[in-house]
């Protein structure tokens, strides 16, 4: 059995809330998602709902218990390209959205196994036994830098350009998602979430949030509140599942 809650809130900054959220049951399978769309106030939030609404109708019509995970990952693959050609349809014939994008993060979980399709700089972590596994790589200029050896961790720091995202979906006809699974177990708990929560909270708080909630409605609640004690800059949106046997 998998509880799940999720919860997507706009900063006390933003206009609006860009970000789009996923969590359905599938056969015997969990399906979460997240995207942080860009490309201005309407722009972002319509590639983000675009990204979520491909995901739900093509793995709706697609996933079927017991498919293998090469399956499941040729199925992510064919979402993403298809969330990623009605986003640059719509930016082609939307003047107002015509540099939209979107970021998008889907996990397809299940009670010993998760797997993951990404991009962009949404998270997916595993929580357990007082440690926190960050799963994902944020696709951004700042994980180039440091598998350079020519900058400094200071120059890393301050560089301008270091939160600049390097793939997205809706920038070019073709695209690769990032695949990668994980045996999950009985106690396991799965994060998924936005730089809204991962850029101002730290990872330390994060897992003492996560072990020590009640259940994963208040954990989600409590979160969310986290990133608007540090001021809530950016929307925030996180999904939360336990695996119990």
């Amino acid at each position: 059995m998998i509880k799940y809650s999720s919860r997507s809130e706009k900063g006390l900054v933003r206009e609006n809330n860009e970000d789009s959220l996923l969590s359905i049951e599938i056969g015997e399978y969990l399906v979460l998602a997240v995207a942080d769309g860009l490309g201005g106030v309407q722009g972002g939030e319509i590639a983000s709902k675009i990204a979520i609404q491909t995901i739900s109708s093509e793995l709706k019509l697609g996933l079927h218990d017991n498919s293998s995970n090469e399956e499941i990952e040729e199925l992510l693959r064919n979402v993403f390209q298809a969330a990623n050609m009605r986003i640059l349809i719509e930016s082609s014939t939307n003047y107002e959205c015509s540099e939209m994008a979107t970021t998008l993060t889907v996990a397809v979980v299940c009670a010993s196994k998760v797997i993951i399709g990404h991009i962009g700089d949404c998270r997916v972590y595993v929580v357990n036994n007082d440690k926190m596994d960050l799963l994902t790589s944020d696709h951004t200029y700042l994980q180039e830098l440091k598998k350079s050896t020519s900058f400094s961790d200071e120059e890393i720091a301050n560089h301008p350009g270091r939160n600049m995202l390097t793939k997205v979906l809706g920038e070019n006809v073709y695209v690769m998602p990032d695949f990668y699974k994980y045996y999950i177990s009985n106690g396991d708990y799965i994060l998924l979430c936005t730089d809204g929560l991962s850029s101002y909270v730290g990872d330390d708080m994060i897992k003492d949030v996560v072990l020590n909630s009640n259940d994963t409605d208040s954990a989600v609640l409590s979160l969310v509140n986290s990133v608007y004690d540090v001021g809530a800059k950016d929307n925030v949106t996180a999904i939360l599942a336990k695996i119990e046997d």
